[in-house]
């Protein structure tokens, strides 16, 4: 038994994180089609959390910058074919549930931006103001030393990590049928 609950929430969630992850490993941000749709399932995802980060988050103004930054990307784009699915939850997630999605989603776009950089896309360059927000490791610090100080094998730990697996799903209910519209008219994108 992992007796810091930090990294027992993460072996808890890695087989839906590792959807997500191969989510997003499927677009290229070569093609404004696929960092549009990127960014639209953030939108979709991130604006549920919206809804539920509140005062006990810490990272309820973070989510906040997000979520204003998904939007003023996203304008610099015409109108999609791609619709997101509609995300959404069956309750309101544990604070800490969101604090460390919210956060890990930061380090995992400092990777994301590497890739974002070696597009030559003028609009696809031009909407890279949610990915280059910036990390802030102190606030990673305190989301980390909050769930290593929860018993791992208590109610709150348990409903945290019940609670990460469903915020992952609101990312792959979001990136529903992302490849839909290649397969369907047989083209690679």
């Amino acid at each position: 038994m992992c007796h810091d609950f930090r990294f027992a929430l993460r072996d808890g969630a890695r087989e839906a994180h590792d959807c997500v992850d191969a989510l997003f490993s499927q677009l290229d941000f070569q093609h404004r089609q696929d960092y549009q749709r990127f960014l639209l399932i953030h939108a979709a995802s991130f604006g549920v959390l919206g809804h539920y980060a509140d005062r006990h988050c810490l990272t309820q103004d973070l989510l906040a910058r997000m979520n204003a930054q998904l939007k003023a990307d996203l304008a610099g784009f015409p109108a999609s074919a791609f619709t997101p699915g509609a995300p959404v939850l069956a309750r309101a997630p544990d604070p800490l549930a969101i604090d460390y999605v919210v956060c890990g989603s930061r380090l995992g776009s400092q990777l994301l931006s590497r890739r974002w950089l070696q597009s030559r896309d003028a609009v696809v360059r031009a909407a890279g103001g949610y990915l280059n927000l910036p990390h802030n490791p102190e606030l990673w610090r305190t989301v980390c030393a909050a769930l290593s100080a929860l018993a791992p094998d208590g109610r709150r730990a348990a409903r945290i990590v019940r609670d990460v697996r469903a915020v992952f799903g609101l990312f792959i209910e979001s990136g529903r049928g992302v490849q839909a519209p290649a397969m369907a008219e047989g083209q690679v994108q």
